[in-house]
């Protein structure tokens, strides 16, 4: 029997230290890492140093910065060219990955969102317009909420 499954997991850095308190500097961009402004799909792809920096008052989970708590998290649904992907090569199984960076800001709300990896087959923008409506309850640090730059992955499944 077919069936869809969708996961989410939350990435964060994995060299969480005491500077994450403060924000990460910005680094600035280099031409030759810059991917195009836009998926297959023409959904907001991330740029090399958009993925790498992070913008003024912005954390990155860790160190006394606790990571937002998902609230709503509705699932993506899959993309006609992928469905019709699948039938067509008559595969027993289909398995991609959608990475979408966003900003979980200070009510928990995504915002300055962008793909940083595709997953193709159209999935990329349904993987966005499912994130896009997730809500959070707000990262803290030192018992206030504030903002903080994560992915989501969201991990589509046939069989």
């Amino acid at each position: 029997m077919k069936s869809a499954v969708l996961s989410f997991t939350f990435l964060a850095a994995l060299s969480c230290t005491a500077a994450a308190q403060q924000p990460a500097p910005s680094i600035p961009p280099q031409a030759s890492d810059e991917k195009p402004a836009t998926t297959a799909d023409g959904t907001p792809a991330c740029g090399a140093s958009i993925a790498k920096s992070l913008p003024p008052g912005v954390y990155r989970v860790g160190g006394s910065v606790s990571p937002p708590t998902p609230k709503h998290t509705p699932e993506a649904t899959f993309s006609n060219e992928a469905r019709n992907y699948y039938k067509q090569q008559h595969l027993k199984f289909f398995d991609a990955k959608s990475l979408v960076q966003l900003t979980v800001d200070e009510h928990g709300m995504p915002q300055d969102m962008c793909v940083l990896k595709e997953a193709g087959y159209g999935l990329d923008k349904k993987a966005f317009q499912a994130v896009a409506k997730y809500r959070f309850a707000p990262a803290t640090m030192n018992s206030q909420p504030v903002p903080v730059r994560l992915s989501v992955e969201v991990d589509f499944k046939l069989q």
